[in-house]
């Protein structure tokens, strides 16, 4: 999928790994010489908590101001009995929002 006049779709997966299709953030903006990220949305399904260390937080491997997040959170999968439901990882959803405020965003 490519309209070149106004969009170009790369088959990249953000993510800490480093195999295809995974990329850094950090990577992405590099390879695409980006300086800034008016509005990052992010709909990783369940990748978000092992990806936004790398974006946000003290520990974040990037540079690159950001100016909205748009985020969707996925449940954590926690095997909580026999019939494997899941339950949200309540520890996980706190440290990203944590992290998300340690780098100035507000929930809004």
């Amino acid at each position: 999928l490519s309209h070149p006049e106004v969009l170009t779709y790369h088959r990249w997966a953000l993510g800490c790994a480093t195999e295809p299709p995974f990329r850094t953030l950090a990577d992405i903006a590099k390879t695409l010489n980006h300086t800034h990220i008016d509005i990052l949305k992010v709909d990783v399904d369940g990748g978000e908590y092992l990806s936004f260390p790398t974006i946000f937080g003290p520990n974040a491997s990037h540079h690159i101001p950001i100016g909205q997040v748009q985020l969707e959170i996925h449940p954590v999968p926690t095997y909580v009995n026999k019939n494997s439901r899941y339950e949200t990882d309540r520890r996980l959803v706190a440290r990203l929002f944590d992290a998300l405020s340690w780098s100035g965003f507000e929930i809004f």
